[in-house]
C-alpha cells in the first residue's frame, strides 16, 4: 500500500513538474515575442540586422 501511494505522489509531481516547464516556457516564450515586437517597432534597421546576422551565420 506504501508503494502505490509512492508511485501515484510521484506521477503527480512528475506531472505538475512538466506542467510547470510548460508553463515557464509559454511565460519565455511570450516574453521573447514581447521584446521581438518592441524591438521591431523601435528599431528601423531591426530587418537589416536580423540580415546581416543570417549572412554571418551561413558564411561562417
Amino acid at each position: 500500500r506504501g508503494r502505490v501511494w509512492w508511485t501515484s505522489t510521484t506521477l503527480s509531481d512528475a506531472t505538475f513538474y512538466l506542467y510547470a516547464v510548460c508553463l515557464y516556457q509559454a511565460r519565455l516564450w511570450q516574453l521573447l515575442m514581447l521584446l521581438d515586437w518592441k524591438q521591431y517597432f523601435y528599431d528601423e534597421s531591426y530587418e537589416f540586422n536580423t540580415a546581416s546576422k543570417f549572412s554571418l551565420f551561413e558564411t561562417s
